[in-house]
């Protein structure tokens, strides 16, 4: 496993385990194998790593309830049974319900790398292109989720 991506799963595990803000650049480094400094380069802090792991697993329920209910027919459907599926991952899973509720607190209500994600997928479920119709769309100002599946 390449260094980036043990020192990601680590974080994850500890993130899970203490809380977001718990835990520290030396917990992680300690338990990865790996120095600080591979942190720093790789991620500069731990809320962007934070908010890639939250960012996953938005597109892994996201996807998951993709095959239930379609983006591009019914959007409010979606992200109504979305919600719904990580109220129940979170009733079932307290550490689940503590790291989103961290996260979204956090990093998560703005912080650039969960934007891009969400971004990324939502475009991707309803169907665009990741070149121009992003382009298309960045041009149009439609970014955010509620106008993007008003839009849609």
């Amino acid at each position: 496993m390449e260094s980036k991506q043990r020192i990601c799963e680590c974080a994850k595990i500890l993130f899970f385990e203490n809380g977001i803000k718990s835990v520290t650049k030396k917990m992680v480094a300690d338990l990865s194998g790996c120095n600080q400094g591979l942190i720093n380069y790789y991620y500069k802090e731990l809320g962007n790593i934070a908010s890639l792991i939250s960012a996953e697993r938005y597109k892994i329920i996201s996807a998951c309830v993709n095959t239930y209910v379609d983006i591009r027919k019914d959007p409010f459907s979606f992200e109504y049974t979305l919600k719904y599926y990580l109220h129940m991952i979170n009733t079932h899973y307290e550490t689940a319900a503590r790291f989103e509720k961290e996260a979204f607190k956090e990093i998560n209500f703005g912080h650039v790398a969960y934007d891009y994600a969400f971004r990324e997928d939502s475009l991707a479920q309803l169907g665009y292109r990741k070149n121009q119709d992003l382009y298309d769309i960045k041009q149009t100002g439609i970014m955010n989720s509620f106008q993007l599946f008003a839009w849609a």
